[in-house]
């Protein structure tokens, strides 16, 4: 009796799981702000959201320190999700647009690494790296609980992370920002 009231409790806490990423596909609108303000912890040179080391789609890895002291655009998004698919093609174009001046990193959760390596394979993502976030931290780290997402990273380590989609042009401004600051 025990183990079926445990099975029926996991599945509906799996369900109610599901249910919950599905509705945060880009439920927020445009450009909601989730978290702003310095990134810094304790003074260190290394942002509080930087402070991390992940796997890469590609089977390799990334530090979040090896960002800091440059501006940065992270890309939070998941493989299933129709919104992050529409809006891959605005943030290639302004990867290739900005990449010599900003790093960008997208940041895949939500869904199992071949999905994601299908995804950066279809959507031509692959100039730059995608960190694995299997386990949820570096999106709550930024203060995501939506996506797409993007948080956009100074060169002195101000934080600004906005969740919904935002427009070609929006990302294009807050990337320039980035340059310009």
């Amino acid at each position: 009796m025990r183990r079926l009231a445990r099975a029926r409790l996991v599945a509906v806490g799996l369900a109610v799981a599901a249910l919950a990423a599905v509705a945060g596909c880009g439920g927020g609108g445009t450009g909601t702000p989730a978290a702003a303000g310095a990134g810094r912890a304790d003074g260190g040179s290394v942002p509080a959201q930087l402070r991390f080391d992940a796997a890469t789609v590609d089977g390799g890895r990334i530090s979040g320190a090896s960002l800091a002291g440059r501006p940065a655009v992270l890309w939070f998004w998941a493989p299933w999700c129709p919104i992050c698919h529409g809006e891959a093609p605005d943030i290639a174009r302004a990867q290739k647009k900005f990449g010599d001046k900003v790093q960008f990193v997208g940041v895949a959760g939500l869904g199992t690494v071949p999905e994601m390596r299908k995804f950066v394979a279809d959507t031509g993502l692959g100039a730059f790296p995608h960190a694995v976030d299997d386990n949820g931290r570096l999106w709550s780290s930024f203060g995501v609980d939506e996506q797409p997402a993007l948080a956009f990273v100074t060169a002195d380590g101000e934080v600004r992370t906005l969740q919904g989609l935002l427009s070609e042009a929006e990302l294009n401004m807050y990337t320039e920002q980035l340059v310009t600051s």
